[in-house]
């Protein structure tokens, strides 16, 4: 990249190169470089692809690896928590969650936005008291219905 483009790769490329090694199924290359690399956003990005995957031993140790960094990152302990879930290991799942209890750590919502007639509307997963939610669902639902008649399943 260096050579090539003249850009010295920084974090943010290294991460990018995990993420799609990861993503590509790639998962013993894209650990090389986790540990070539090492910091926390390429781990995690491994780590997000082992969910993928189902690949518990390397998500284990990608997790090892980011608690090194921060072992109060919830997302982290939540994607194992999946992973433990996918394999039936319920009771390392339960450990997990008792984990983020015990630490009091705490899962960011996720957010999503919407612009409905040149109006943003921004919401939080599980929120039931936004001011256009029944407009909100509409919408969805009308989406759904399109897409049902364009054959998507």
């Amino acid at each position: 990249m260096e050579k090539e483009f003249g850009i010295v790769p920084n974090q943010f490329h290294k991460c990018v190169l995990v993420d799609a090694l990861g993503r590509a199924g790639k998962l013993q290359k894209a650990e090389f470089y986790a540990e070539k690399f090492d910091n926390i956003n390429c781990w995690n990005a491994l780590l997000g692809a082992c969910r993928s995957w189902k690949d518990k031993p390397t998500a284990q140790r990608a997790m090892n690896e980011i608690h090194k960094f921060d072992d109060k990152k919830v997302s982290s302990y939540i994607l194992m928590a999946n992973i433990e879930g996918f394999f039936n290991n319920w009771e390392a799942q339960n450990n997990i969650f008792h984990t983020i209890k015990d630490k009091n750590l705490k899962k960011i919502p996720g957010k999503s936005w919407i612009v409905i007639d040149g109006l943003l509307h921004v919401f939080y997963a599980h929120q039931k008291k936004h001011p256009s939610m029944k407009e909100i669902n509409d919408f969805g639902k009308s989406i759904q219905v399109q897409m049902k008649k364009e054959g998507y399943q």
